[in-house]
């Protein structure tokens, strides 16, 4: 076998159908692969399971002549969290570098050529932790190149196993009075959403939420390290269906899109860069109000702001005017008495008029406009972070 070609990490559990695909694509590839399963959480996993350990026994059989096959069954169900980090550390335990896939991830011989390749490249940049194979840009933002990442994204990733040591796994060096000042996330700008964002995911995992990776991504930014990203996806994710831990709903049609080949074209990146320009686009993504960015330039949210334009002066015209017609009419009766016998009251009545106007453009409108804009951005905040969340939106 060449030593060219990474060892490759396949974690299953209980889509049988989902693995079959991956190891479909790595079969003959003549390189090292590891699959590890997870127990069954109940009786109804039981048979997906045993399918899935089938299909890679079966894998291993088939393919024995060409490369080596090594398995991890586990008896009892550890979780998303434990399961993943822990076929990780196995297979670190033989090897100084990986490929790492989820049994859900679309991927091809560009994605794997494309990792080995940068596994070599980039073995002595201890700043570069993590290799990204899926890149979130829809692909209107696509670069034609690769970039430096703050992201690590595990659709589809690689690393070393001295990058994989310095995995906080219990987040135990997390300081949220420090979170500004990590080496991985300085002078770049960030924006407070940012920190209280990530601030809150962090808190989540350090109270139990079951996940691994955002462990993994806050080592990144504590050890000041980045990630590589091709311009483009190379992997994606197939599984979003109610099999699925984290990943049910997609909640965006950019999310769904699987890779395309790009003709080898990020293979060997001379020099990257990180592109702020192109990871504030990954923050909007992380944030979830993507979509929102989409849907203020689009011809929906135009209609909708032409009407509430129009409701807005609906409301204000009638007010304006009865306003309007009740002052002039109650100088005008005031006045009409001294009108002739003081000849400066007409001027007097004019400069009213204009301070009854200056009244209104300037004070009543304006409060007018202030409330119609705070109760949009009300309803604004209403929809885009509690509606959509809860209904998987985001």
């Amino acid at each position: 076998m060449s030593d060219s070609r990474a060892p490759v990490l396949v974690i299953g559990f209980n889509r049988p159908d989902l693995l079959s695909a991956s190891l479909e694509e790595l079969s003959e590839t003549g390189r090292n692969v590891y699959i590890a399963i997870d127990g069954p959480r109940n009786i109804s996993d039981q048979e997906a399971v045993n399918k899935s350990r089938i299909i890679a026994k079966n894998f291993a059989a088939n393919n024995y002549e060409t490369q080596n096959t090594f398995l991890l069954f586990r008896e009892k169900n550890l979780g998303c969290k434990v399961s993943v980090r822990s076929a990780i550390d196995w297979i670190f335990e033989n090897e100084t570098q990986a490929i790492i896939l989820e049994d859900d991830i679309a991927f091809g011989q560009e994605f794997l050529a494309t990792m080995d390749s940068w596994l070599n490249l980039f073995r002595e940049r201890k700043d570069i932790f993590h290799l990204n194979g899926y890149n979130p840009l829809p692909r209107n933002s696509e670069p034609d190149e690769s970039y430096l990442s703050r992201y690590t994204h595990v659709w589809g990733w690689a690393t070393w196993k001295d990058r994989w040591t310095h995995y906080d796994r219990e987040l135990k060096k997390w300081d949220a009075g420090g979170f500004r000042t990590l080496p991985g996330l300085l002078g770049q700008g960030l924006s407070d959403e940012f920190f209280d964002y990530w601030g809150m995911q962090i808190a989540l995992c350090q109270n139990g939420l079951d996940t691994w990776d955002i462990q993994w991504l806050y080592s990144q930014w504590h050890y000041g390290g980045f990630s590589i990203t091709p311009g483009a996806r190379l992997t994606g994710n197939r599984g979003f269906d109610a099999r699925a831990t984290h990943t049910q709903f997609s909640g965006n049609p950019n999310r769904e899109r699987l890779p395309s080949f790009h003709n080898y074209k990020f293979l060997n990146p001379i020099d990257p860069f990180l592109n702020l320009q192109l990871n504030e686009i990954h923050d909007a993504i992380e944030h979830g109000i993507y979509g929102k960015r989409s849907y203020i330039n689009s011809l929906s949210w135009k209609f909708v702001r032409l009407v509430a334009r129009l409701v807005l002066r609906i409301l204000h015209i009638p007010f304006i005017t009865s306003f309007y017609n009740y002052f002039r009419t109650l100088i005008f009766h005031i006045s009409k008495p001294f009108s002739r016998s003081i000849p400066y009251f007409t001027r007097l009545v004019l400069i009213m008029k204009k301070v009854c106007q200056y009244i209104y453009w300037r004070i009543i409108r304006s409060f007018i406009v202030l409330l119609w804009k705070f109760s949009s951005k009300v309803f604004k905040y209403i929809y885009w972070r509690i509606v959509r969340k809860a209904l998987n939106l985001n």
